[in-house]
């Protein structure tokens, strides 16, 4: 189990004003409550409506009015291989301009610490290593094509930070979870990833009492994490001293899973008997 330190890294910031976006998604759902039981952490967390990432002006009014001192990027649009496939240009353009304005204005607002969270699909097709390492993140090659368009945001996301601790020592943190699961996730649509997708195909199966038809051939592996877990470990990141060169740092587990023995595992748990 992760831990806290309780404290602030310098006797000059006596509490944490951590400014968290996307805190209505997914992993946002797990990590607020963490949080807002910390101590010397005080959290501001605005909706879309009140802070338009898309829109810089909409930053740097949420960054003054909050007095922020540290920054947590969550927020994305993201989705399934069908959700990718259908919007590229979305996906790039979308998580590349909240990426460039947070940064941007994390840096005009001397903002003393920014955690963004990376993506699995930042690295390459045909890795050497599974479970990924954050040191091929960048070599042997192109994303996987189905979702190239959102792991090329998240890698030239990563390039920017280097470039300003670079210019500017603006200080950050990368972190690049493995593919998550767990409470608050999408069951429905095209948002939906790996787990509750084939949860959802039994469970829709056995009200029809129909066989389960998944993607591919069911021999890829996959490496997941559980989503209160990553929340854990974005919280030790914020007590851990952060001035040093920024690096990619995976949250995982470190093993793979096919997604064949996944799906049996799931329809062995939900009892469904047929194929």
């Amino acid at each position: 189990m992760l831990h806290s330190i309780k404290k602030p890294h310098s006797n000059q910031e006596k509490f944490i004003n951590v400014l968290v976006t996307g805190s209505s998604g997914f992993l946002g759902k797990n990590l607020i409550p963490l949080l807002e039981k910390e101590q010397y952490v005080k959290v501001f967390a605005p909706s879309h409506k009140e802070c338009n990432l898309l829109e810089k002006k909409d930053i740097c009014r949420a960054l003054n009015n909050f007095k922020t001192t540290r920054i947590i990027h969550l927020a994305a649009l993201c989705g399934g291989i069908k959700a990718n496939q259908n919007s590229p240009g979305s996906f790039f353009y979308e998580n590349l301009q909240m990426g460039i304005n947070l940064i941007q204005a994390a840096k005009e607002y001397n903002i003393s610490q920014l955690i963004c969270l990376g993506s699995t699909c930042s690295y390459p097709a045909n890795p050497n290593t599974l479970p990924f390492i954050e040191e091929e993140m960048f070599d042997n090659g192109e994303p996987e094509p189905t979702n190239a368009p959102y792991g090329h945001s998240k890698r030239t996301l990563f390039l920017m930070l280097k470039a300003y601790f670079e210019q500017y020592k603006l200080h950050s943190i990368f972190l690049v979870p493995s593919n998550m699961y767990g409470k608050h996730d999408h069951f429905e649509g095209e948002n939906t990833h790996v787990i509750p997708a084939i949860i959802s195909k039994i469970y829709q199966a056995k009200k029809e009492n129909t066989n389960v038809r998944l993607w591919g051939s069911g021999n890829c592996t996959r490496e997941f994490l559980y989503a209160s877990d990553c929340a854990q470990a974005i919280l030790k990141a914020i007590y851990t001293p952060y001035h040093h060169y920024p690096s990619p740092i995976k949250i995982g587990t470190g093993n793979e899973i096919s997604i064949k023995e996944l799906a049996f595992k799931i329809a062995h748990l939900m009892d469904f008997k047929k194929t």
